[in-house]
């Protein structure tokens, strides 16, 4: 099920700058299906005061809704970028997903260890991208923390919080250095039965990816918003930043209610917090974040957002 959603504005000649609108804008939400967090409100035009319209595609993909927004003006060529994205956007899933038992993420999760598995670029790179993000956050992201996971997703069913004996079990088979990569022929190895989850970083990764799709096919200016991640491909036409909304974890329910917006050009803005996904237990919330250099929830998070190029 696809949906598009047109944005029309003329403006005529010159403008007043102070009193009337510059741009046709639109309100993109993009945590239309999960956490809520971020809002882009984005403008799209020519500086000549011609009719310029916003095309925004949207559908469910990568347990979320994806919203993609152009300021291409043909059609056809929109059209086909949009199908062109859906494609590209399809086979990531069929790659980097953990929830699709028979993804290429899964098939490598389910291979036996010690011995070498050779994966699609697309894996190989994300599962790179991970162990180089663990060295930079000593530890505090890893994209082994499958075991954890699955683990307080249990607990979260069961409405028992995990003992300390079961989640030192877990963490036996947590660790980037239990994988072992060869870019040669593009191949992984575990040397221990670890599980691998992408969850943390598959949607940034996507996000980049259809951002250079869209920079190889002519775009300048475009909005991607997957979830909690929202990448802005260039600036706004008229040469002004994309504006981004940060939710206040405060008042999840009034999308109105902003602790700050931030401006992005031709870079990304990821938020994520405890006060949407979370599981309680004995009263208690638990957040879907987890420290696995602990092994426990980090509860003590109500949002946070983090602005870089990629």
């Amino acid at each position: 099920m696809f949906s598009f959603q047109t944005v029309k504005q003329k403006y005529p000649g010159k403008r007043n700058k102070k009193n009337s609108p510059s741009f046709c804008r639109f309100y993109a939400l993009s945590f239309l299906a999960s956490l809520f967090c971020c809002l882009a409100l984005a403008g799209c035009g020519n500086t000549n005061g011609y009719q310029s319209d916003v095309e925004i595609y949207s559908w469910p993909a990568m347990g979320t809704d994806i919203s993609i927004s152009l300021c291409e003006q043909e059609m056809l060529k929109k059209e086909e970028l949009f199908k062109r994205i859906k494609k590209r956007i399809s086979l990531l899933e069929n790659i980097l997903s953990s929830h699709l038992p028979d993804s290429e993420l899964e098939k490598l999760n389910n291979s036996p260890v010690s011995r070498k598995m050779t994966v699609p670029t697309e894996l190989y790179d994300a599962v790179n991208a991970g162990i180089a993000w663990n060295i930079k956050t000593s530890g505090a992201f890893d994209i082994t923390a499958g075991p954890l996971i699955t683990l307080w997703k249990n607990a979260g069913k069961t409405g028992h919080v995990p003992t300390d004996r079961e989640i030192e079990s877990a963490m036996k088979n947590t660790g980037i250095d239990k994988i072992v990569l060869e870019r040669s022929d593009f191949s992984i190895m575990k040397t221990v039965n670890v599980s691998i989850d992408l969850g943390g970083l598959g949607k940034g990764f996507t996000a980049d990816d259809i951002a250079g799709l869209l920079k190889e096919n002519g775009q300048e200016s475009a909005l991607i918003a997957m979830s909690g991640d929202i990448r802005a491909v260039g600036r706004r036409p008229d040469g002004r930043l994309w504006r981004v909304g940060v939710q206040d974890p405060r008042y999840p329910e009034n999308l109105n209610a902003l602790v700050t917006i931030v401006e992005i050009g031709d870079m990304a803005v990821s938020t994520s917090g405890n006060y949407r996904r979370f599981v309680e237990i004995n009263g208690k919330r638990y957040s879907h974040i987890i420290d696995p250099r602990t092994g426990r929830t980090a509860d003590n998070v109500p949002s946070v957002s983090v602005i870089g190029p990629d």
